[in-house]
C-alpha cells in the first residue's frame, strides 16, 4: 500500500482528520463586535423599546379618534332625545 491509500496520500489523510479536530465553530471568521452579547442585548432592548412606544402612539391615536366619535354620537342621540320629548310634551 505504500505512501497511498485509496488515492490520497498519508498526507492528504493526515490533514484532513486534523482539520476536522479542534474547536467546534473553528472555521468562523473572528467576530468584529466588540461589545459580545450584552451590546447585542442593548440593542435588542433598544428595537423592543421603540416597538412599544410605536404601539402605544397607535393606542392613544385610535382611543383619541374613537372618543371624538363617541363624543359626537352622544350629541346626537341627545338631540334627538331631547326632541322625541319635545314633541310628546306637546
Amino acid at each position: 500500500m505504500g505512501r497511498h491509500m485509496q488515492g490520497l496520500s498519508v498526507n492528504a489523510t493526515m490533514s484532513r482528520a486534523s482539520s476536522t479536530r479542534g474547536a467546534p465553530f473553528s472555521n468562523r471568521a473572528p467576530s468584529t463586535d466588540r461589545g459580545g452579547p450584552r451590546r447585542q442585548r442593548g440593542v435588542t432592548s433598544i428595537e423592543y423599546a421603540l416597538i412599544g412606544a410605536l404601539v402605544a402612539l397607535v393606542i392613544v391615536a385610535s382611543v383619541t379618534n374613537l372618543g371624538a366619535s363617541l363624543s359626537a354620537f352622544y350629541s346626537f342621540v341627545a338631540g334627538e332625545v331631547s326632541n322625541a320629548v319635545a314633541r310628546t310634551s306637546n
